[in-house]
């Protein structure tokens, strides 16, 4: 269970434990791989989180969004603006996957041709 002080604004925020990195970072996606994609850090970052729990408040803030918690630096948002920003959120993870997938696709087609 998450504690309620990791879930806060920066000037209350108590650092989450490894335990709770590593539950919220379960909700946002199911593998660490994803989650590098998702983030755009690498794949040595995220076991540095699980392993030290040493994440900062802006990681912390952006997971707890993509995990569904809301805005932690805006608390006193309304559950529409949360809802707005969570799909916000979506729709660009979602333009970045499809902008990932083209980016792979053409680096298999230069290998193919690199090889005739």
């Amino acid at each position: 269970m998450i504690r309620k002080e990791t879930f806060t604004t920066a000037d209350k925020w108590v650092k989450p434990s490894k335990d709770e990195i590593v539950e919220l970072l379960e909700k946002v996606a199911k593998d660490m791989t994803s989650i590098s994609k998702i983030l755009d850090v690498s794949y040595m970052t995220i076991s540095r989180w699980r392993c030290t729990g040493n994440i900062s408040y802006s990681t912390w803030a952006l997971l707890a969004l993509l995990a569904g918690k809301g805005d932690i630096t805006r608390p006193n948002d309304t559950e529409e603006d949360l809802e707005e920003k969570i799909k916000r959120c979506s729709s660009e993870m979602v333009i970045y996957r499809i902008k990932l997938a083209d980016i792979e696709r053409k680096n298999k087609i230069k290998k193919k041709l690199s090889k005739k």
